[in-house]
């Protein structure tokens, strides 16, 4: 039989008087708890919320060049700050009988700092009139939305444009990130693309009417 040693079993006690430690004393883990910001990011169950705006502005423009403009998606990338890359993926007659409206399918990619996400369009578009863009499912949205209606303004030159967009974006760490980024940006958006107007048709305008030296004045000039 083994004999009783109490200083040793002392001592052994101590040490598991040191190492043990009271449950009253420990934090328990819990998975649902939220933990600052990292957990509200990461709490992808959270439903998304729904956008929507819409604008009405009379802008310095023709009906026609508001409508070039919005309808040129592939250079959106050149111009919309949250566009990283547009491209047309495909074209085909909207209207057999109007040869001049057609549906296309244009690619986008979108981003916010270092996150970013593409999805595919479909783009109807009735020349001057109107452009409709939406996104019925992606992996980004729930539905995007989006109809530009143009007509001539209340004074020669000028186009009334209507703007209206809604969205929505699926529950997903990159859409907690890009969520409030995308809804600031189509708050702006007509403003961005009466600047691409600009740009466009006052450097055009600029150009025209700009003439080059006459032939004499060159001559005085020697």
């Amino acid at each position: 039989m083994r004999a009783f040693h109490p200083s040793i079993s002392g001592a052994c006690g101590l040490l598991a008087r040191q190492a043990y430690v009271r449950p009253s004393r420990c934090v328990p883990f819990v998975p649902s708890r939220r933990i600052g910001f990292l957990s509200s990011l990461l709490d992808i169950a959270a439903p998304t919320k729904e956008h929507m705006h819409q604008e009405d502005k009379v802008l310095p423009f023709s009906p026609e060049q508001v409508y070039d403009v919005v309808s040129r998606v592939d250079q959106y990338s050149s111009f919309l700050p949250w566009c990283r890359e547009s491209t047309i993926l495909s074209r085909q007659p909207y209207n057999p009988a109007n040869s001049s409206s057609s549906i296309m399918e244009a690619r986008l990619t979108i981003g916010a700092g270092p996150v970013e996400e593409s999805y595919t369009s479909r783009v109807e578009l009735k020349p001057s009139r109107e452009v409709k863009v939406s996104v019925p499912s992606s992996p980004l949205f729930h539905h995007l939305t989006t109809a530009w209606h143009f007509r001539p303004g209340p004074r020669p030159g000028t186009c009334a444009t209507h703007f209206t967009v809604s969205f929505r974006m699926k529950p997903s760490l990159h859409a907690v990130l890009m969520d409030s980024m995308f809804a600031s940006a189509v708050h702006s958006m007509v403003k961005a693309f009466e600047a691409r107007c600009n740009d466009v048709y006052r450097f055009s305008l600029s150009s025209t009417t700009s003439s080059p030296p006459s032939p004499s004045s060159s001559q005085k000039d020697h």
